[in-house]
């Protein structure tokens, strides 16, 4: 996190929102124009951007505003962000599709996604598995399953991880076993939903019950038990586990 995102939140958190909001759209330009600006920052600008959208509709215009325009970019071909000549650029649909998520407009996503589909067939392709939640979410059951991922697949590199690592690490290290039990638990859940959704209830049922009793680790089958039940709890969880260490 530089300078430029931390004096946002303290800001933020001081209530001058308008003073945020500017330094908010200028880093975002700064990452839009600039090889200097490593794209791990892009994440919390957004990030912070959306915050500040759930309790200042002028942000929240601005940021539907800049989503709006990478749309434009991303249907006229421009399928990275960033400039040309940088070594690693993000995908622009995952940026959008976090902007989305930000302003808690799934559906925008799923459109978004069906405009590629017909116009840049080989780019929806290439970012199917990031749309495959607004798809779902949109109910387009019979398009998710086209693009469902193997869940079951993961275990083994899941209980890898598990054996090796531990689940609560210290403050400031990775939590590696959460985020793969997170995704993991995701995956089941896309396909438990679009089973279901496609009258394919049993197969949906099968499919949770072999995804837990294939996770060796009882403390990780009880997580990915309540995962499921209230998506969330994994990072909650491991977030407060830190917090008291």
């Amino acid at each position: 996190m530089d300078n430029c995102v931390k004096q946002a939140i303290g800001t933020r958190h001081a209530g001058r929102h308008d003073e945020v909001l500017r330094l908010l759209q200028q880093q975002f330009d700064r990452l839009s124009n600039s090889t200097e600006y490593p794209k791990s920052r892009l994440f919390i600008t957004v990030f912070e951007w959306g915050h500040l959208a759930e309790v200042y509709p002028a942000a929240h215009a601005a940021l539907a505003s800049a989503r709006d325009a990478q749309d434009a970019r991303l249907l006229a071909g421009d399928e990275f962000f960033g400039l040309p000549d940088e070594a690693w650029r993000p995908s622009r649909f995952h940026l959008i599709f976090q902007m989305n998520e930000m302003l808690k407009d799934g559906r925008a996503s799923y459109d978004l996604f069906i405009q590629l589909l017909s116009a840049l067939p080989e780019l929806a392709e290439r970012v199917a598995f990031v749309a495959l939640p607004a798809i779902v979410a949109a109910g387009d059951f019979a398009l998710a399953a086209a693009y469902l991922p193997d869940p079951l697949g993961q275990l083994d590199a899941l209980n890898q991880v598990a054996s090796e690592l531990p689940l609560f690490p210290a403050q400031n290290a990775p939590p590696r076993v959460a985020a793969e039990l997170s995704h993991f638990i995701k995956d089941v859940a896309l396909c438990c939903a679009t089973f279901t959704g496609l009258g394919r209830a049993e197969e949906a049922a099968s499919l949770r019950q072999m995804a837990l009793a294939g996770i060796n680790a009882q403390v990780l089958r009880e997580l990915a038990l309540r995962e499921l039940d209230a998506p969330g709890t994994i990072f909650n969880e491991v977030h407060a586990a830190q917090l008291s260490l």
